[in-house]
């Protein structure tokens, strides 16, 4: 079963999606219980699915100011992952850090391909999704791994994680 959870209000500058159709949504499956680390899942998941219907809907400037602030923000969650993790000691954190990085570095080559063609809409499309799939498996595996050790770790998540 999976629901969509409208995002609202942002601190960003860019408007929140709530108003847009997300194509990327939260679900259950994908709780870690770490609460900082799980609320920038939704705000990532939000706005993915609002840069795939701007997309979509052919609004090419939405898409690259959603892009421009996913990239943002995606570097911001990281640091937060990376954060927790140098904090509990967590073991894997070198390999985290690695998938991170990958993820950056075919970031910059997917919006390099996209700024090349900018009229394809399809480029931003495809990112989207790319984005919505690896987020995905980034969480049900690695983050659930980081969040496994850390619960064991301190035997409960408070909200100060």
């Amino acid at each position: 079963m999976t629901s969509c959870h409208a995002l609202t209000g942002s601190s960003s500058g860019v408007p929140s999606p709530a108003h847009e159709t997300s194509l990327a949504f939260w679900r259950p499956d994908l709780f870690t219980g770490i609460p900082a680390i799980d609320r920038q899942h939704r705000e990532l998941l939000g706005r993915i699915g609002a840069l795939e219907a701007a997309a979509r809907a052919g609004d090419v400037t939405r898409a690259e100011e959603l892009l421009a602030y996913l990239e943002r923000y995606a570097a911001e969650h990281f640091a937060t992952e990376e954060q927790v993790m140098w904090k509990h000691g967590y073991p894997d954190r070198d390999a985290h850090w690695s998938l991170h990085l990958a993820f950056a570095m075919e970031l910059a080559k997917r919006k390099s391909e996209h700024q090349a063609n900018r009229s394809q809409t399809s480029l931003l499309v495809d990112l989207g999704r790319w984005m919505d799939r690896w987020l995905n498996e980034h969480v049900h595996g690695a983050d659930t791994e980081m969040a496994r050790f850390i619960r064991s770790r301190t035997g409960e998540l408070r909200a100060s994680l």
